[in-house]
């Protein structure tokens, strides 16, 4: 075990725990999307697998937040400023991920039973200032996806066939629902997933006594 990995050992270990724990739920989010077959509509709001799958949604994200930061710690001594730099996009993209899914589970379910048409296809959460709000959310996540998975790739310090789960699955999750069918994102969901469980077997081995 290397010098810094010794030093912030305990950092790791929960970090890639936070990992395996995370790609579970976020994995567990996208496959209860399958049944749902879309984001948009009341109806699909009032399903009983609406609130369940926003709620995996939620602390996958969360905990994914915690693994990236063991996982940037593991290899920040060789990244330099592109690693910073790539640190703070996919927290940032992260923390928009994690917000989306906070509204999906607090607001989308008052509005179904207060103001259903507001879901609708053409209602206000899907135009104008709300749809380019979500938009940003996932052009920035996939932004910090595809960057850090970029730095972690040239440090050497992860498998490339979990920083290449975790780029491919950054970019297909992230890709416009509708134009795009919702089971090409669910797909890319769960590839993402098991590149960021791969990073955390990665962080447990390297700390392992």
């Amino acid at each position: 075990m290397s010098a810094s990995l010794q030093s912030n050992a305990a950092l790791l270990r929960l970090s890639g725990t936070s990992a395996l724990a995370g790609a579970v739920l976020t994995a567990g989010f996208w496959l209860l999307t399958f049944p749902l077959g879309t984001f948009v509509g009341a109806e699909v709001v009032r399903n009983a697998l609406w609130i369940p799958s926003q709620l995996l949604h939620v602390l996958g994200a969360l905990l994914a937040v915690f693994a990236f930061i063991g996982i940037y710690a593991a290899v920040r001594e060789r990244t330099g400023t592109a690693g910073v730099t790539a640190f703070f996009l996919v927290i940032a993209g992260t923390i928009l991920f994690l917000a989306d899914g906070l509204i999906a589970l607090a607001v989308f379910p008052a509005l179904a039973a207060e103001a259903p048409d507001l879901l609708s296809a053409s209602g206000a959460m899907n135009r104008g200032i709300v749809l380019a709000l979500f938009i940003t959310c996932a052009v920035v996540n996939m932004i910090g996806n595809i960057a850090f998975a970029l730095v972690l790739f040239r440090s050497g310090s992860f498998p490339r066939g979990a920083v290449a789960l975790l780029g491919v699955g950054g970019i297909l999750f992230n890709l416009p629902p509708g134009p795009v069918p919702l089971p090409v994102l669910g797909v890319g969901g769960i590839v993402w997933a098991a590149g960021l469980a791969w990073c955390g077997v990665r962080l447990r081995a390297a700390t392992a006594v």
